[in-house]
């Protein structure tokens, strides 16, 4: 069982692909319990420059099915997942999975 306090509820819809071959995002999702940290984190990724910004950092109960691509919705702000870091305690089990998000929009 997480430490984490999954406080907060979250809708996580998945992109699938229409008949024209683009990703479209449908339905009514899932709704989950998550802890939200909004905040803006730039990453520079090795010695070429190039900075990646992620603007919230989410984290979801073990078991949850989250995958890059995805969308979150929490209190009314649309986010896009760009990573997907499960946590596992120091027992090797599972214990929540984070992901890095990006503001859609």
């Amino acid at each position: 069982m997480s430490s984490i306090r999954f406080s907060k509820s979250c809708v996580i819809r998945r992109p699938v692909l229409s008949g024209r071959g683009q990703a479209v995002v449908s339905g009514s999702g899932t709704t989950v319990k998550c802890a939200l940290w909004r905040q803006r984190l730039h990453n520079v990724v090795g010695g070429v420059g190039e900075v990646r910004q992620y603007d919230a950092t989410l984290f979801v109960p073990a078991g949850t099915d989250i995958e890059l691509r995805d969308q979150v919705t929490q209190a009314g702000v649309l986010y896009a997942v760009v990573s997907v870091t499960p946590a596992d305690d120091d027992l090797a089990v599972l214990d929540h999975i984070g992901a890095q998000l990006k503001l859609v929009g």
